[in-house]
Protein backbone atom coordinates (compact mmCIF):
# COMPACT_ATOMS: atom_id res chain seq x y z
CA UNK A 1 0.00 0.00 0.00
CA UNK A 2 2.90 2.35 0.74
CA UNK A 3 4.34 1.65 -2.73
CA UNK A 4 0.95 2.38 -4.33
CA UNK A 5 0.73 5.71 -2.46
CA UNK A 6 4.30 6.54 -3.55
CA UNK A 7 3.47 5.81 -7.21
CA UNK A 8 0.33 7.97 -7.05
CA UNK A 9 2.27 10.89 -5.59
CA UNK A 10 4.92 10.52 -8.29
CA UNK A 11 2.23 10.57 -10.98
CA UNK A 12 0.72 13.79 -9.49
CA UNK A 13 4.16 15.37 -9.41
CA UNK A 14 4.73 14.52 -13.08
CA UNK A 15 1.33 16.00 -14.00
CA UNK A 16 2.09 19.23 -12.14
CA UNK A 17 5.43 19.63 -13.89
CA UNK A 18 4.18 18.80 -17.40
CA UNK A 19 0.81 20.69 -17.35
CA UNK A 20 1.17 24.52 -17.32
CA UNK A 21 -0.91 26.29 -14.71
CA UNK A 22 -3.28 28.92 -16.25
CA UNK A 23 -2.94 32.49 -15.06
CA UNK A 24 -6.72 32.87 -14.81
CA UNK A 25 -8.52 33.10 -11.49
CA UNK A 26 -9.56 29.73 -10.15
CA UNK A 27 -13.27 30.51 -10.51
CA UNK A 28 -13.02 30.71 -14.31
CA UNK A 29 -12.11 27.04 -14.73
CA UNK A 30 -14.10 25.47 -11.91
CA UNK A 31 -17.53 25.42 -13.62
CA UNK A 32 -16.67 23.81 -16.92
CA UNK A 33 -13.22 22.95 -18.17
CA UNK A 34 -14.44 22.80 -21.78
CA UNK A 35 -14.82 26.56 -22.06
CA UNK A 36 -11.97 28.93 -22.74
CA UNK A 37 -14.19 31.71 -21.44
CA UNK A 38 -16.93 30.52 -19.06
CA UNK A 39 -20.54 31.64 -19.64
CA UNK A 40 -21.33 34.75 -17.60
CA UNK A 41 -24.03 37.45 -17.76
CA UNK A 42 -21.49 40.09 -16.69
CA UNK A 43 -18.74 39.18 -19.10
CA UNK A 44 -16.63 42.21 -18.17
CA UNK A 45 -16.25 41.01 -14.55
CA UNK A 46 -15.42 37.36 -15.20
CA UNK A 47 -11.69 37.81 -15.67
CA UNK A 48 -8.84 39.61 -14.01
CA UNK A 49 -8.58 43.10 -15.48
CA UNK A 50 -5.20 43.96 -16.89
CA UNK A 51 -3.81 47.52 -16.86
CA UNK A 52 -4.36 49.41 -20.11
CA UNK A 53 -2.20 52.44 -19.31
CA UNK A 54 0.90 52.80 -21.50
CA UNK A 55 -0.13 49.87 -23.67
CA UNK A 56 2.48 48.67 -26.16
CA UNK A 57 0.72 48.08 -29.46
CA UNK A 58 1.76 44.98 -31.42
CA UNK A 59 2.67 44.99 -35.08
CA UNK A 60 0.01 44.55 -37.73
CA UNK A 61 1.01 40.95 -38.35
CA UNK A 62 0.88 40.10 -34.64
CA UNK A 63 -2.45 41.88 -34.30
CA UNK A 64 -3.97 39.89 -37.17
CA UNK A 65 -2.61 36.65 -35.72
CA UNK A 66 -4.01 37.31 -32.26
CA UNK A 67 -7.35 38.40 -33.67
CA UNK A 68 -7.61 35.26 -35.79
CA UNK A 69 -6.77 33.12 -32.78
CA UNK A 70 -9.36 34.91 -30.65
CA UNK A 71 -12.00 34.40 -33.35
CA UNK A 72 -11.32 30.67 -33.59
CA UNK A 73 -11.34 30.28 -29.80
CA UNK A 74 -14.66 32.10 -29.58
CA UNK A 75 -16.16 29.94 -32.34
CA UNK A 76 -15.16 26.79 -30.43
CA UNK A 77 -16.63 28.20 -27.22
CA UNK A 78 -19.90 29.01 -28.99
CA UNK A 79 -20.08 25.46 -30.36
CA UNK A 80 -19.47 23.99 -26.91
CA UNK A 81 -22.03 26.35 -25.40
CA UNK A 82 -24.67 25.39 -27.97
CA UNK A 83 -24.21 21.68 -27.15
CA UNK A 84 -24.61 22.13 -23.40
CA UNK A 85 -27.73 22.66 -21.33
CA UNK A 86 -26.51 26.13 -20.26
CA UNK A 87 -27.50 27.64 -23.61
CA UNK A 88 -31.19 26.71 -23.54
CA UNK A 89 -32.17 25.60 -20.10
CA UNK A 90 -32.11 22.61 -17.81
CA UNK A 91 -33.50 20.00 -20.21
CA UNK A 92 -33.84 19.07 -23.86
CA UNK A 93 -37.54 19.96 -23.77
CA UNK A 94 -36.60 23.56 -22.98
CA UNK A 95 -34.25 23.56 -25.96
CA UNK A 96 -36.96 22.25 -28.27
CA UNK A 97 -39.44 24.83 -26.99
CA UNK A 98 -36.97 27.66 -27.46
CA UNK A 99 -36.14 26.52 -31.00
CA UNK A 100 -39.85 26.37 -31.84
CA UNK A 101 -40.42 29.88 -30.47
CA UNK A 102 -37.54 31.33 -32.46
CA UNK A 103 -38.73 29.75 -35.70
CA UNK A 104 -42.51 30.22 -35.54
CA UNK A 105 -43.34 32.33 -32.49
CA UNK A 106 -44.86 35.78 -32.37
CA UNK A 107 -42.74 38.91 -32.32
CA UNK A 108 -43.06 39.31 -28.56
CA UNK A 109 -42.17 35.64 -27.99
CA UNK A 110 -39.09 35.87 -30.20
CA UNK A 111 -38.00 39.05 -28.42
CA UNK A 112 -38.37 37.37 -25.06
CA UNK A 113 -36.47 34.26 -26.18
CA UNK A 114 -33.61 36.24 -27.70
CA UNK A 115 -33.40 38.48 -24.65
CA UNK A 116 -33.17 35.47 -22.33
CA UNK A 117 -30.38 33.99 -24.43
CA UNK A 118 -28.43 37.25 -24.41
CA UNK A 119 -28.87 37.73 -20.68
CA UNK A 120 -27.55 34.20 -19.99
CA UNK A 121 -24.21 34.77 -21.73
CA UNK A 122 -23.72 37.64 -24.21
CA UNK A 123 -20.31 36.35 -25.33
CA UNK A 124 -21.75 33.05 -26.49
CA UNK A 125 -24.95 34.54 -27.97
CA UNK A 126 -23.71 37.03 -30.52
CA UNK A 127 -26.20 35.60 -33.02
CA UNK A 128 -29.01 36.38 -30.59
CA UNK A 129 -27.83 39.99 -30.43
CA UNK A 130 -27.82 40.10 -34.22
CA UNK A 131 -31.37 38.73 -34.13
CA UNK A 132 -32.44 41.55 -31.81
CA UNK A 133 -30.82 44.05 -34.14
CA UNK A 134 -32.70 42.56 -37.12
CA UNK A 135 -35.97 42.98 -35.22
CA UNK A 136 -34.98 46.55 -34.31
CA UNK A 137 -34.44 47.36 -37.97
CA UNK A 138 -37.85 46.00 -38.89
CA UNK A 139 -40.17 48.79 -39.98
CA UNK A 140 -43.90 48.65 -39.33
CA UNK A 141 -46.87 50.88 -38.77
CA UNK A 142 -47.14 50.01 -35.09
CA UNK A 143 -43.49 50.46 -34.20
CA UNK A 144 -42.29 46.85 -34.23
CA UNK A 145 -38.74 48.14 -34.52
CA UNK A 146 -39.11 50.03 -31.25
CA UNK A 147 -39.66 46.76 -29.39
CA UNK A 148 -36.36 45.40 -30.62
CA UNK A 149 -34.56 48.62 -29.72
CA UNK A 150 -36.19 48.63 -26.29
CA UNK A 151 -34.97 45.07 -25.62
CA UNK A 152 -31.39 46.00 -26.56
CA UNK A 153 -31.46 49.22 -24.53
CA UNK A 154 -32.88 47.49 -21.46
CA UNK A 155 -30.18 44.81 -21.64
CA UNK A 156 -27.45 47.39 -22.24
CA UNK A 157 -28.25 49.63 -19.27
CA UNK A 158 -29.29 46.69 -17.07
CA UNK A 159 -25.79 45.23 -16.90
CA UNK A 160 -24.96 44.26 -20.46
CA UNK A 161 -22.22 46.89 -20.75
CA UNK A 162 -19.57 48.00 -18.24
CA UNK A 163 -19.44 51.40 -16.57
CA UNK A 164 -16.73 52.52 -18.95
CA UNK A 165 -16.24 53.00 -22.65
CA UNK A 166 -15.63 49.85 -24.66
CA UNK A 167 -12.23 49.33 -26.25
CA UNK A 168 -11.22 48.04 -29.63
CA UNK A 169 -9.18 44.86 -29.81
CA UNK A 170 -6.05 46.75 -30.86
CA UNK A 171 -6.27 49.00 -27.76
CA UNK A 172 -6.13 46.09 -25.29
CA UNK A 173 -2.93 45.04 -23.50
CA UNK A 174 -2.32 42.22 -25.97
CA UNK A 175 1.36 41.84 -25.06
CA UNK A 176 0.81 41.74 -21.29
CA UNK A 177 2.58 38.89 -19.53
CA UNK A 178 -0.60 37.76 -17.72
CA UNK A 179 -2.71 37.72 -20.88
CA UNK A 180 -4.51 34.40 -21.49
CA UNK A 181 -6.68 32.88 -24.19
CA UNK A 182 -9.73 33.82 -22.16
CA UNK A 183 -8.66 37.45 -22.33
CA UNK A 184 -8.34 37.19 -26.09
CA UNK A 185 -11.89 35.82 -26.34
CA UNK A 186 -13.47 38.52 -24.20
CA UNK A 187 -11.48 41.29 -25.92
CA UNK A 188 -12.57 40.03 -29.31
CA UNK A 189 -16.19 40.11 -28.12
CA UNK A 190 -15.73 43.62 -26.72
CA UNK A 191 -14.41 44.81 -30.08
CA UNK A 192 -17.42 43.25 -31.82
CA UNK A 193 -19.83 44.71 -29.24
CA UNK A 194 -18.43 48.22 -29.70
CA UNK A 195 -19.10 48.03 -33.44
CA UNK A 196 -22.50 46.45 -32.79
CA UNK A 197 -23.54 49.31 -30.51
CA UNK A 198 -22.54 51.86 -33.14
CA UNK A 199 -24.83 50.11 -35.61
CA UNK A 200 -27.64 50.40 -33.04
CA UNK A 201 -27.01 54.15 -32.94
CA UNK A 202 -27.52 54.22 -36.69
CA UNK A 203 -30.86 52.48 -36.19
CA UNK A 204 -31.82 55.05 -33.56
CA UNK A 205 -30.80 57.87 -35.87
CA UNK A 206 -33.11 56.55 -38.58
CA UNK A 207 -35.94 56.31 -36.04
CA UNK A 208 -35.37 59.93 -35.09
CA UNK A 209 -36.17 60.86 -38.70
CA UNK A 210 -39.43 58.90 -38.77
CA UNK A 211 -42.55 60.71 -39.93
CA UNK A 212 -44.55 59.66 -36.86
CA UNK A 213 -43.93 61.92 -33.84
CA UNK A 214 -44.50 58.99 -31.47
CA UNK A 215 -41.63 57.02 -33.02
CA UNK A 216 -39.31 60.02 -32.77
CA UNK A 217 -40.33 60.61 -29.16
CA UNK A 218 -39.61 57.01 -28.15
CA UNK A 219 -36.27 56.93 -29.98
CA UNK A 220 -35.28 60.14 -28.22
CA UNK A 221 -36.19 58.59 -24.85
CA UNK A 222 -33.95 55.58 -25.60
CA UNK A 223 -31.06 57.89 -26.48
CA UNK A 224 -31.53 59.81 -23.24
CA UNK A 225 -31.47 56.56 -21.23
CA UNK A 226 -28.29 55.36 -22.91
CA UNK A 227 -26.61 58.73 -22.47
CA UNK A 228 -27.52 58.96 -18.80
CA UNK A 229 -26.57 55.42 -17.78
CA UNK A 230 -23.57 54.41 -19.91
CA UNK A 231 -20.62 56.38 -21.30
CA UNK A 232 -20.30 54.45 -24.56
CA UNK A 233 -20.67 56.68 -27.66
CA UNK A 234 -21.76 59.59 -25.45
CA UNK A 235 -20.59 62.20 -27.95
CA UNK A 236 -22.73 60.80 -30.77
CA UNK A 237 -25.67 60.24 -28.43
CA UNK A 238 -25.48 63.81 -27.18
CA UNK A 239 -25.32 65.14 -30.73
CA UNK A 240 -28.45 63.19 -31.68
CA UNK A 241 -30.31 64.45 -28.62
CA UNK A 242 -29.28 68.09 -29.06
CA UNK A 243 -30.29 68.05 -32.72
CA UNK A 244 -33.86 67.23 -31.71
CA UNK A 245 -34.12 70.72 -30.22
CA UNK A 246 -34.75 71.77 -33.80
CA UNK A 247 -37.52 69.25 -34.44
CA UNK A 248 -40.53 70.58 -36.34
CA UNK A 249 -42.85 69.31 -33.57
CA UNK A 250 -42.69 71.67 -30.62
CA UNK A 251 -43.59 68.88 -28.18
CA UNK A 252 -40.55 66.85 -29.29
CA UNK A 253 -38.24 69.87 -29.07
CA UNK A 254 -39.56 70.58 -25.59
CA UNK A 255 -39.04 66.94 -24.58
CA UNK A 256 -35.47 67.07 -25.87
CA UNK A 257 -34.85 70.06 -23.60
CA UNK A 258 -36.34 68.10 -20.70
CA UNK A 259 -34.04 65.13 -21.36
CA UNK A 260 -30.99 67.40 -21.47
CA UNK A 261 -31.87 68.91 -18.10
CA UNK A 262 -32.32 65.45 -16.61
CA UNK A 263 -28.93 64.50 -18.01
CA UNK A 264 -27.29 67.52 -16.35
CA UNK A 265 -28.96 66.64 -13.05
CA UNK A 266 -27.41 63.18 -13.19
CA UNK A 267 -24.03 64.38 -14.57
CA UNK A 268 -23.38 68.04 -13.64
CA UNK A 269 -19.84 67.87 -15.04
CA UNK A 270 -21.25 67.58 -18.56
CA UNK A 271 -22.45 71.20 -18.60
CA UNK A 272 -19.59 72.47 -20.72
CA UNK A 273 -20.01 69.63 -23.24
CA UNK A 274 -23.78 70.17 -23.51
CA UNK A 275 -23.34 73.94 -23.92
CA UNK A 276 -20.73 73.37 -26.61
CA UNK A 277 -23.04 71.12 -28.63
CA UNK A 278 -26.00 73.48 -28.23
CA UNK A 279 -23.78 76.35 -29.36
CA UNK A 280 -22.86 74.39 -32.49
CA UNK A 281 -26.56 73.88 -33.23
CA UNK A 282 -27.64 77.47 -32.57
CA UNK A 283 -24.75 79.25 -34.27
CA UNK A 284 -24.20 76.97 -37.27
CA UNK A 285 -26.23 79.24 -39.59
CA UNK A 286 -23.99 81.79 -41.37
CA UNK A 287 -24.11 85.35 -40.04
CA UNK A 288 -24.77 88.43 -42.14
CA UNK A 289 -21.65 89.85 -43.65
CA UNK A 290 -19.61 86.70 -43.09
CA UNK A 291 -17.96 85.04 -46.07
CA UNK A 292 -19.84 81.90 -47.01
CA UNK A 293 -18.37 78.74 -48.43
CA UNK A 294 -20.25 76.42 -50.73
CA UNK A 295 -21.39 74.38 -47.73
CA UNK A 296 -22.62 77.52 -46.00
CA UNK A 297 -24.62 78.48 -49.09
CA UNK A 298 -26.27 75.12 -49.12
CA UNK A 299 -27.10 75.45 -45.44
CA UNK A 300 -28.44 78.94 -45.98
CA UNK A 301 -30.78 77.67 -48.70
CA UNK A 302 -31.99 74.98 -46.36
CA UNK A 303 -32.60 77.55 -43.67
CA UNK A 304 -34.64 79.66 -46.05
CA UNK A 305 -36.86 76.73 -46.83
CA UNK A 306 -37.36 75.77 -43.20
CA UNK A 307 -37.24 79.04 -41.31
CA UNK A 308 -39.77 77.82 -38.77
CA UNK A 309 -37.58 74.87 -37.84
CA UNK A 310 -34.55 77.13 -37.38
CA UNK A 311 -36.61 79.45 -35.20
CA UNK A 312 -37.70 76.48 -33.08
CA UNK A 313 -34.12 75.26 -32.81
CA UNK A 314 -32.90 78.63 -31.59
CA UNK A 315 -35.79 79.17 -29.22
CA UNK A 316 -35.68 75.77 -27.52
CA UNK A 317 -31.89 75.81 -27.44
CA UNK A 318 -31.91 79.13 -25.60
CA UNK A 319 -34.65 77.90 -23.26
CA UNK A 320 -32.48 74.90 -22.48
CA UNK A 321 -29.45 77.09 -21.83
CA UNK A 322 -31.20 79.62 -19.61
CA UNK A 323 -32.55 76.82 -17.40
CA UNK A 324 -29.12 75.29 -16.70
CA UNK A 325 -28.29 75.48 -12.99
CA UNK A 326 -25.03 77.40 -12.65
CA UNK A 327 -22.59 77.90 -9.82
CA UNK A 328 -19.53 79.98 -9.09
CA UNK A 329 -17.74 77.43 -6.90
CA UNK A 330 -15.26 76.34 -9.55
CA UNK A 331 -13.57 77.98 -12.50
CA UNK A 332 -15.18 75.44 -14.82
CA UNK A 333 -18.63 76.66 -13.75
CA UNK A 334 -17.60 80.26 -14.36
CA UNK A 335 -16.33 79.32 -17.80
CA UNK A 336 -19.71 77.76 -18.59
CA UNK A 337 -21.46 80.99 -17.59
CA UNK A 338 -19.10 83.04 -19.75
CA UNK A 339 -19.66 80.68 -22.67
CA UNK A 340 -23.42 81.06 -22.29
CA UNK A 341 -23.14 84.85 -22.29
CA UNK A 342 -21.05 84.70 -25.46
CA UNK A 343 -23.73 82.55 -27.11
CA UNK A 344 -26.50 84.94 -26.07
CA UNK A 345 -24.79 88.04 -27.43
CA UNK A 346 -23.71 86.25 -30.59
CA UNK A 347 -27.36 85.46 -31.19
CA UNK A 348 -28.25 89.08 -30.45
CA UNK A 349 -25.91 90.29 -33.15
CA UNK A 350 -27.25 87.70 -35.55
CA UNK A 351 -30.90 88.64 -34.91
CA UNK A 352 -30.28 92.37 -35.15
CA UNK A 353 -28.26 91.80 -38.32
CA UNK A 354 -31.14 89.82 -39.85
CA UNK A 355 -33.57 92.65 -39.15
CA UNK A 356 -31.49 94.81 -41.50
CA UNK A 357 -33.22 98.12 -40.90
CA UNK A 358 -31.49 99.00 -37.69
CA UNK A 359 -28.10 98.08 -39.11
CA UNK A 360 -28.66 100.26 -42.18
CA UNK A 361 -29.69 103.23 -40.09
CA UNK A 362 -26.65 102.88 -37.89
CA UNK A 363 -24.28 102.81 -40.85
CA UNK A 364 -26.02 105.80 -42.42
CA UNK A 365 -26.04 107.96 -39.33
CA UNK A 366 -22.86 106.93 -37.54
CA UNK A 367 -21.56 110.48 -37.67
CA UNK A 368 -24.65 111.73 -35.83
CA UNK A 369 -24.19 109.37 -32.88
CA UNK A 370 -22.30 110.44 -29.82
CA UNK A 371 -20.90 108.11 -27.21
CA UNK A 372 -23.99 108.42 -25.01
CA UNK A 373 -26.38 107.58 -27.86
CA UNK A 374 -28.06 110.99 -28.06
CA UNK A 375 -28.26 111.04 -31.87
CA UNK A 376 -29.74 107.58 -31.97
CA UNK A 377 -32.38 108.61 -29.42
CA UNK A 378 -33.40 111.59 -31.54
CA UNK A 379 -33.88 109.33 -34.56
CA UNK A 380 -35.92 106.97 -32.44
CA UNK A 381 -38.29 109.79 -31.47
CA UNK A 382 -38.71 110.65 -35.14
CA UNK A 383 -39.61 107.04 -35.92
CA UNK A 384 -42.20 107.03 -33.14
CA UNK A 385 -43.84 110.18 -34.52
CA UNK A 386 -43.90 108.67 -38.01
CA UNK A 387 -45.51 105.50 -36.71
CA UNK A 388 -48.21 107.51 -34.98
CA UNK A 389 -48.99 109.34 -38.24
CA UNK A 390 -49.10 106.09 -40.20
CA UNK A 391 -51.32 104.35 -37.68
CA UNK A 392 -54.32 102.84 -39.43
CA UNK A 393 -52.80 103.28 -42.93
CA UNK A 394 -49.59 101.58 -43.99
CA UNK A 395 -49.39 99.52 -40.81
CA UNK A 396 -52.64 97.74 -41.68
CA UNK A 397 -51.90 94.53 -43.68
CA UNK A 398 -53.01 94.90 -47.28
CA UNK A 399 -54.48 91.40 -47.46
CA UNK A 400 -56.53 91.68 -44.27
CA UNK A 401 -59.69 92.50 -46.18
CA UNK A 402 -59.43 89.19 -48.02
CA UNK A 403 -58.93 87.24 -44.80
CA UNK A 404 -55.19 86.74 -45.36
CA UNK A 405 -53.01 87.40 -42.33
CA UNK A 406 -49.60 88.97 -42.82
CA UNK A 407 -46.75 86.90 -41.41
CA UNK A 408 -44.83 89.93 -40.16
CA UNK A 409 -46.62 89.99 -36.80
CA UNK A 410 -46.01 86.30 -36.15
CA UNK A 411 -42.34 86.54 -37.07
CA UNK A 412 -41.84 89.64 -34.91
CA UNK A 413 -43.63 87.89 -32.05
CA UNK A 414 -41.32 84.86 -32.38
CA UNK A 415 -38.31 87.18 -32.46
CA UNK A 416 -39.52 88.98 -29.33
CA UNK A 417 -39.94 85.65 -27.53
CA UNK A 418 -36.44 84.64 -28.54
CA UNK A 419 -34.90 87.94 -27.41
CA UNK A 420 -36.83 87.70 -24.14
CA UNK A 421 -35.46 84.18 -23.55
CA UNK A 422 -31.93 85.39 -24.34
CA UNK A 423 -32.22 88.28 -21.89
CA UNK A 424 -33.51 85.90 -19.23
CA UNK A 425 -30.46 83.72 -19.80
CA UNK A 426 -28.10 86.69 -19.55
CA UNK A 427 -29.70 87.79 -16.30
CA UNK A 428 -29.23 84.32 -14.85
CA UNK A 429 -25.68 83.77 -16.09
CA UNK A 430 -24.34 87.22 -15.30
CA UNK A 431 -23.93 86.79 -11.51
CA UNK A 432 -21.85 83.65 -12.04
CA UNK A 433 -19.69 85.04 -14.85
CA UNK A 434 -18.88 88.31 -13.08
CA UNK A 435 -19.62 91.82 -14.37
CA UNK A 436 -15.98 92.86 -14.31
CA UNK A 437 -15.01 90.74 -17.30
CA UNK A 438 -13.65 92.48 -20.35
CA UNK A 439 -15.99 90.52 -22.61
CA UNK A 440 -19.05 92.16 -21.06
CA UNK A 441 -17.85 95.61 -22.12
CA UNK A 442 -17.91 94.47 -25.73
CA UNK A 443 -21.60 93.54 -25.42
CA UNK A 444 -22.94 96.76 -23.89
CA UNK A 445 -23.49 98.42 -27.28
CA UNK A 446 -25.62 95.44 -28.29
CA UNK A 447 -27.78 95.82 -25.19
CA UNK A 448 -28.34 99.52 -25.80
CA UNK A 449 -29.19 98.80 -29.39
CA UNK A 450 -31.88 96.37 -28.26
CA UNK A 451 -33.50 99.05 -26.10
CA UNK A 452 -33.95 101.21 -29.21
CA UNK A 453 -34.96 98.63 -31.81
CA UNK A 454 -36.83 95.82 -30.03
CA UNK A 455 -40.38 95.75 -28.72
CA UNK A 456 -41.11 97.69 -25.55
CA UNK A 457 -41.39 94.60 -23.32
CA UNK A 458 -38.04 93.36 -24.57
CA UNK A 459 -36.58 96.85 -24.10
CA UNK A 460 -37.63 96.72 -20.45
CA UNK A 461 -35.75 93.45 -19.96
CA UNK A 462 -32.70 94.90 -21.65
CA UNK A 463 -32.86 97.97 -19.42
CA UNK A 464 -33.08 95.74 -16.35
CA UNK A 465 -29.94 93.94 -17.45
CA UNK A 466 -28.10 97.21 -18.07
CA UNK A 467 -29.22 98.46 -14.66
CA UNK A 468 -27.73 95.41 -13.01
CA UNK A 469 -24.43 95.97 -14.81
CA UNK A 470 -24.45 99.68 -13.98
CA UNK A 471 -24.50 98.87 -10.24
CA UNK A 472 -20.83 97.88 -10.52
CA UNK A 473 -19.84 99.78 -13.68
CA UNK A 474 -20.30 103.51 -13.28
CA UNK A 475 -19.05 104.13 -16.82
CA UNK A 476 -22.48 103.26 -18.26
CA UNK A 477 -24.49 105.41 -15.80
CA UNK A 478 -24.97 108.43 -18.05
CA UNK A 479 -25.94 106.39 -21.09
CA UNK A 480 -28.31 104.18 -19.10
CA UNK A 481 -30.15 107.04 -17.41
CA UNK A 482 -30.48 108.91 -20.72
CA UNK A 483 -32.11 105.82 -22.30
CA UNK A 484 -34.37 105.28 -19.28
CA UNK A 485 -35.33 108.97 -19.26
CA UNK A 486 -36.37 108.80 -22.93
CA UNK A 487 -38.42 105.64 -22.36
CA UNK A 488 -40.77 107.54 -20.02
CA UNK A 489 -42.34 109.22 -23.06
CA UNK A 490 -42.66 106.05 -25.13
CA UNK A 491 -46.28 105.72 -26.31
CA UNK A 492 -46.09 101.92 -25.93
CA UNK A 493 -45.78 102.23 -22.15
CA UNK A 494 -49.52 102.88 -21.82
CA UNK A 495 -50.43 99.51 -23.36
CA UNK A 496 -47.49 97.44 -22.13
CA UNK A 497 -48.14 94.28 -20.12
CA UNK A 498 -45.02 94.88 -18.02
CA UNK A 499 -45.89 98.23 -16.45
CA UNK A 500 -45.24 96.94 -12.93
CA UNK A 501 -41.82 95.64 -14.00
CA UNK A 502 -41.04 99.00 -15.61
CA UNK A 503 -42.06 101.03 -12.54
CA UNK A 504 -40.05 98.72 -10.33
CA UNK A 505 -37.01 99.27 -12.55
CA UNK A 506 -37.57 103.03 -12.45
CA UNK A 507 -37.83 103.02 -8.66
CA UNK A 508 -34.64 100.97 -8.20
CA UNK A 509 -32.77 103.18 -10.64
CA UNK A 510 -33.76 106.39 -8.85
CA UNK A 511 -32.81 104.92 -5.49
CA UNK A 512 -29.29 104.09 -6.63
CA UNK A 513 -28.74 107.45 -8.39
CA UNK A 514 -26.72 109.98 -6.37
CA UNK A 515 -27.34 112.82 -8.83
CA UNK A 516 -30.20 114.80 -7.20
CA UNK A 517 -30.74 117.01 -10.25
CA UNK A 518 -31.23 113.96 -12.45
CA UNK A 519 -33.63 112.39 -9.96
CA UNK A 520 -35.69 115.60 -9.95
CA UNK A 521 -35.78 115.57 -13.74
CA UNK A 522 -37.12 112.00 -13.68
CA UNK A 523 -39.80 112.89 -11.13
CA UNK A 524 -40.83 115.93 -13.17
CA UNK A 525 -41.21 113.87 -16.36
Amino acid sequence: SSEAQRSESEQETRLETTTPQPALPAKTNVHNGKFVFPPSPRWYEALESLPVANVTHPSEHTLETLMSRASSLLDKDVSVYASTSQSTGASSSDAAFLSRVLSSGTLSDRLSALTLMVQASPVHNMRALEGLKALAMKKGGKGEGLKGVRAIVDWWIGGGAPERKLRYFRDQPLLHERRTDAHLVVWYFEDWLKKFFFSILQVLESLLMDQLPYIRMQAMAFIAQLLTNKPEQEQNLLRLLVNKLGDSEKSIASKASYHLHRLLQAHPNMKSVVVRDISALVLKAPFHGAPQSSGAKKLSTSNTQSGTTNTNARYYSILTCNQIVLSSKTQAEKDVALKLIDIYFELFRDILGESGSGKHDDNENTALDSHDGKGREERRKMKIRENVKLKGKERVPQNSANGVVDGTDSSSSAESKLISAILTGINRALPFAGTDSAKLDEHMDTLFRITHEASFNVSIQSLMLIQRVSETKTSVHARYFRTLYASLQDHRLATSSKQAMYLNLLFKSLKMDNNNARVKAFVKR
